[in-house]
């Protein structure tokens, strides 16, 4: 078996048939080139849609639906959290006390009862 080819004036290489069926090579297709140590490796370009599902997913379908609802009751409690602090908003009126409700929420939006401060004690210029 001869894998062996002349490199043209205009520097084309043919490769063998035999190498072109083996690998499933056709006309047009993009290769390429890798220089390793003293070597050049020829290597067609992979498309996407060869390793597509060639990956395990990281979880199942059932994990990820899991995790969704999870987040969506997470959402749900952060919701009535907001409604019940609006609520109180309502019924109080100086901007101090708004303002010490609001500092509640942290940048998620996550409740804090006091105990742990969200934010910096600094006070914002209403």
């Amino acid at each position: 078996m001869d894998n062996t080819s002349r490199i043209s004036r205009k520097g084309q290489v043919v490769i063998p048939a035999r190498l072109r069926k083996k690998y499933g090579l056709k006309q047009g297709e993009t290769l390429i080139f890798i220089e390793q140590d003293r070597d050049i490796i020829i290597k067609p370009r992979t498309k996407w849609t060869d390793i597509c599902g060639s990956v395990k997913p990281v979880y199942t379908e059932e994990e990820v639906q899991k995790m969704i609802e999870e987040m969506r009751k997470d959402d749900e409690e952060r919701e009535k959290l907001l409604e019940k602090a609006v609520k109180k908003i309502t019924r109080r009126g100086t901007a101090h006390e708004i303002w010490s409700l609001y500092r509640r929420f942290d940048d998620c939006g996550n409740w804090h009862d006091g105990k742990h401060q969200a934010h910096s004690n600094k006070r914002s210029s209403f």
